[in-house]
């Protein structure tokens, strides 16, 4: 018995899966989004995409291989937010939406909110963990106008509460003064 196999449809089918493997590599690589891959162990950073440079200001070489904790700030660090917000992640497989403060190369703040997601190899071993950054810095910005509006408006409407207060005292006084049946004694009474 001959086995013929046609070796056309392996290579066809071996082409495609490396267009779709090359097809979500340049998805990730260049989302408008920071896309950073970690190792799940020393936190050093493995991956750093276009969006990852946009937002943080390191050029891809300027970041591979350092600690993700050169976009954490100093205070940061030093309450181990990141490991924590790791952990939780190896625990329960992913965190989201988890809102935080990195910090760009020229050391500006940045509002952002990171989904944490860990990579697993074929053996469900946890391997690495993917950390998305979304800049979050203008809407932080316009929900802190809306506060600052919303305490001036409140503000408004105590002032308005009061001077309410102060003309209803003064059509009262002159109530009392124009119908004639208060003497001068029982108006001052009323004034203190």
């Amino acid at each position: 018995i001959i086995t013929i196999t046609d070796l056309r449809e392996i290579k066809i089918t071996e082409q495609k899966l490396l267009r779709t493997k090359g097809f979500l590599a340049s998805i990730t690589r260049y989302c408008a989004e920071a896309i950073v891959g970690i190792d799940a162990d020393d936190l050093s950073i493995q991956s750093w995409n276009v969006g990852a440079e946009r937002m943080f200001g390191y050029k891809n070489e300027e970041a591979i291989g350092k600690p993700i904790f050169i976009i954490v700030p100093g205070d940061r660090v030093n309450d181990e937010e990141t490991k924590k917000i790791i952990n939780d992640a190896k625990t329960k497989g992913f965190i989201r939406n988890f809102e935080t403060v990195r910090m760009h190369k020229n050391n500006k703040p940045i509002s952002v909110s990171i989904t944490c997601s860990v990579i697993k190899d074929d053996n469900n071993n946890i391997n690495g963990i993917s950390l998305l950054y979304k800049d979050i810095s203008a809407q932080k910005k316009w929900e802190q106008e809306l506060q600052n509006r919303f305490e001036k408006m409140q503000d408004a409407y105590k002032e308005m509460g009061k001077q309410r207060r102060y003309l209803d005292y003064m059509i009262e006084l002159v109530n009392m003064a124009a119908s004639g049946t208060y003497n001068v004694k029982q108006i001052s009474t009323f004034i203190v």
